[in-house]
């Protein structure tokens, strides 16, 4: 004998999804507020082949997407363009916060400030201003970079200042 499982003798119904309201006005048929006009080119009204009945212009929304599109492509360009903006300022504010710390524990050991200063501004992006500072108990390095913003955003460029301190080594010399 073979095992079934309760409800198997029963005959299977397949159910129709349930259509949600915001789609149900598209079910219904077409019924124009205006009886369509005739076409001035072909003396009748136009036919629509699918359904066999007479199809009116669309009403005065005609376009509305079109419209909205042109709007938000231009916005949705200039937001991506300055999140990129946003990223290379991180990316380059951590590449002058690296190099003021490895110049300054550099200069805190006895490098000389010139030395430290070439390393330094070989790191930093073009264009970067690098100081180099010791005393007898602290050591500084200030790195200022500019990133300029895209052309298409007329922002000013992001001025980004970074500044690392070390304890002098009691073996480095004084400059």
């Amino acid at each position: 004998m073979l095992c079934s499982w309760p409800g198997d003798h029963m005959p299977r119904r397949r159910r129709t999804p349930a259509v949600p309201p915001w789609l149900r006005h598209r079910r219904r048929a077409h019924r124009p507020s205006q009886p369509c006009q005739p076409d001035e080119r072909a003396g009748e009204q136009r036919q629509d082949p699918g359904l066999g009945r007479a199809r009116c212009p669309p009403a005065g929304d005609s376009g509305f997407a079109t419209v909205e599109v042109a709007v938000a492509l231009p916005v949705l360009l200039l937001v991506t363009v300055t999140a990129l903006w946003g990223v290379s300022i991180a990316a380059v504010q951590l590449t002058c916060i690296d190099a003021a710390r490895a110049g300054a524990r550099a200069a805190s050991r006895g490098e000389s400030p010139q030395a430290v200063q070439e390393m330094v501004t070989q790191a930093v992006p073009a264009g970067s201003t690098v100081e180099v500072h010791r005393d007898g108990e602290l050591t500084r390095v200030d790195v200022t970079a500019r990133v300029h913003a895209p052309a298409l955003t007329a922002l000013p460029p992001a001025v980004l200042r970074t500044r690392a301190l070390a304890a002098t080594e009691p073996g480095a010399a004084a400059p």
